[in-house]
């Protein structure tokens, strides 16, 4: 040990303010090292959370609702969302693939044998009250059927702009949203 230290004596002595931040330097990366061994956190609780569909759905219903109050400046309107499928989910997985191989010498002739043998295991993790659950990578969100929209102020620029803004919105054409004015 003592020669591993020797070296930074000679070096920082006599300079007492290098000394006192190359030790300050060491004890912060010793922190750092050992503040990472003791950690409860598990990987869940660094990821965004999961929402059902429903909630999905509903936020979605207000996103658009505030979108249109925008354009029309009226707060009346109605928004209903239609999802195609449900969500999927991409779990973190280890694959594990056995090659083998084996030759036969038969007289002048060799025959070759190959198996092959994979297997798929996912990850899991355990959360604080030892519930063990997959680790979700990606969270695929369903695919959108339809918008309907009532509102009190559909005029037709607020149609155009409704119906385009929704759509660049959601990544769906103009065909998958109905737009009612309130009243009919």
């Amino acid at each position: 040990m003592q020669q591993l230290i020797l070296p930074f004596k000679k070096r920082f002595a006599g300079n007492k303010k290098t000394t006192l931040l190359v030790l300050l330097g060491i004890i912060g990366i010793l922190l750092i090292a050992f503040g990472s061994l003791g950690g409860n956190s598990s990987a869940n609780e660094a990821s965004a959370p999961i929402l059902s569909d429903e909630e999905y759905c509903s936020g979605l219903e207000y996103k658009i609702k505030e979108l249109v109050t925008a354009i029309t400046g009226n707060e009346n309107c109605i928004v209903a969302v239609t999802l195609e499928n449900s969500g999927e989910y991409v779990y973190a997985n280890q694959n594990t693939l056995d090659l083998s191989q084996t030759e036969d010498n038969e007289g002048d002739s060799i025959t070759t044998k190959e198996s092959h043998k994979s297997e798929q295991e996912y990850i899991i993790v355990e959360g604080k009250d030892g519930e063990q659950t997959a680790l979700v990578v990606t969270e695929k969100k369903p695919g959108i059927r339809g918008v309907a929209i009532v509102a009190d102020g559909i005029n037709n620029v607020n149609y155009s702009l409704i119906s385009s803004s929704v759509s660049a919105m959601l990544g769906i054409p103009d065909r998958k949203i109905s737009i009612a004015e309130s009243g009919y």
